[in-house]
């Protein structure tokens, strides 16, 4: 009688961390990160940054988890030597990462920004990394 006791108590545990493990996962796999409701943990993503833009730049948006639609202009098209400026003025976080590996913004959260001066003519596909169906496009012509 004890083992069986035993026995189930362990498949309790068990079953926990699996039903645990699923909701986690289908956070992750639907790109519903929202940290938000952290509250002590160290993480303070209610702070607005500050996002200059300078006389050669461009900024970029970054308006929800919608496709194509996503990065405001898009496509956006500047000249060698332009810096394009991605603001995030999403509630989720999210990142402008190019397919090519030319750059690639850390985890932005809510009015954070990230910089890129482009130095060569050509077109830069890129993406979010937390949400793959993010899609965007910089074309950088001579002038």
């Amino acid at each position: 009688m004890v083992w069986k006791i035993i026995i189930l108590s362990i498949a309790m545990v068990i079953a926990s961390f699996i039903i645990a493990g699923a909701i986690v996962a289908t956070q992750v796999l639907s790109g519903n990160l929202n940290f938000d409701d952290i509250e002590g943990q160290g993480l303070d993503n209610s702070r607005q940054y500050p996002t200059p833009i300078t006389g050669n730049g461009t900024a970029v948006r970054i308006v929800a988890d919608a496709g194509g639609n996503s990065y405001s202009p898009n496509p956006v098209q500047v000249t060698i030597g332009e810096t394009i400026t991605w603001v995030n003025d999403d509630s989720s976080v999210h990142t402008a990462t190019s397919d090519d590996g030319t750059f690639s913004s850390d985890v932005l959260f809510q009015g954070q920004s990230f910089r890129y001066t482009f130095d060569r003519a050509g077109e830069y596909p890129y993406f979010c990394d937390i949400h793959p169906g993010m899609i965007g496009k910089v074309v950088v012509t001579q002038s």
